[in-house]
């Protein structure tokens, strides 16, 4: 029965698995699991694939039951569409940005001297004075950037963009900003 299964269309394996065929199922399942985790796994990363995936077949396996999954859409694509929404909300639930005043530290644990500690304290009080005066989106690219070492890739996920070269380019402008600030001393 399994190889009658594995020779079927997924229109068909859906159509089974609704009518109660549980191997119908089975068959999908192995069909799609090792590519879905690969494609969500390079979206979420490796660590929230699995819970991804396991999201993913709840709504799959919801969706076709309740009726809501109609048998002329391309399940292949439709999976995916699924899996890929299913990732971005797991990633951007586990990257969550809040901004707060105190994410600069109090000391520079490296610095040798007070001196030194006094100055690296004076440039971080006026780095974020600068990093202050840009807009929201702004701030919120230059830290995830620098500070929490976020690609470009991933803040276009997180911020919903288009494209992460609009990212690159908010970025850009941001600094350039920043250094106009400090240089005009204008940020006081």
């Amino acid at each position: 029965m399994k190889k009658e299964l594995q020779q079927l269309n997924d229109a068909q394996l859906v159509h089974e698995y609704r009518n109660g065929n549980s191997p119908a199922w089975e068959a999908l399942f192995n069909r799609y699991q090792p590519n879905m985790l690969r494609y969500v796994a390079s979206i979420a990363g490796n660590d929230l694939a699995h819970d991804v995936m396991q999201d993913t077949w709840v709504v799959v396996i919801t969706s076709i039951l309740n009726g809501s999954y109609k048998e002329e859409q391309r399940f292949s694509k439709w999976i995916k569409t699924i899996a890929y929404k299913q990732a971005v909300e797991a990633w951007r639930e586990e990257h969550k940005f809040g901004y707060k005043e105190e994410v600069i530290p109090e000391t520079i644990d490296d610095a040798g001297s007070a001196d030194a500690n006094m100055i690296g304290k004076e440039e971080e009080t006026t780095l974020f004075k600068a990093l202050q005066r840009l807009s929201r989106r702004e701030s919120m690219v230059v830290y995830m950037h620098a500070m929490e070492e976020m690609s470009f890739e991933q803040i276009c996920l997180y911020m919903n963009l288009k494209r992460a070269s609009h990212v690159r380019t908010i970025y850009c402008r941001a600094l350039s900003k920043m250094r106009q600030l400090i240089h005009a001393k204008d940020i006081l």
